[in-house]
């Protein structure tokens, strides 16, 4: 589990959720390229992103402690990620996360998806991180860019900017 609490600027934790997605999923790309040559299969990953309160504190006793999070939001970006398998995708997010970064929603397709323990279904989008973008990715001016495919297998260039 990644918390992203920067500078409690919603927006820009999202667009860094995402970011960092787009970097694990890149890292997990060249593994596989490496290990292409042995006999064994791909290695997969599924990363759910949500954004809300949580509670956020030690757990545990001495040096078995750690920093976590619970509650709500936590739950459903486990359920997040835990649909990539029903769904065939690296990465799923909430329409939340995609508000908050200001997402051009118009080209993805929302999924609607019911998540365990919740009552409402809730949107969120599906998507395979294609390949990382490094290059376009900045801290100051708070901008990069990220390319997904939707579930219909569209290569989306979406820009992200603050």
């Amino acid at each position: 589990m990644a918390i992203f609490d920067q500078d409690h600027n919603t927006s820009l934790n999202c667009k860094n959720a995402l970011r960092a997605s787009s970097e694990i999923t890149e890292s997990l790309a060249d593994l596989n390229s490496e290990l292409s040559n042995e006999e064994i299969d791909p290695l997969r990953i599924g990363i759910g992103i949500h954004t809300g309160k949580a509670i956020i504190g030690k757990m545990g006793y001495g040096e078995a402690s750690s920093e976590t999070a619970i509650g709500d939001t936590v739950n459903v970006a486990s359920r997040l990620e835990q649909l990539t398998k029903n769904y065939s995708c690296q990465l799923m997010f909430s329409n939340a996360v995609a508000e908050e970064a200001m997402l051009d929603k118009t080209k993805l397709k929302a999924v609607e998806t019911e998540i365990r323990g919740k009552k409402e279904k809730i949107d969120a989008f599906c998507c395979t991180v294609l390949k990382k973008l490094s290059t376009h990715f900045s801290n100051r001016n708070r901008s990069f860019s990220l390319v997904v495919s939707s579930l219909h297998s569209n290569f989306l260039p979406l820009s992200l900017l603050s």
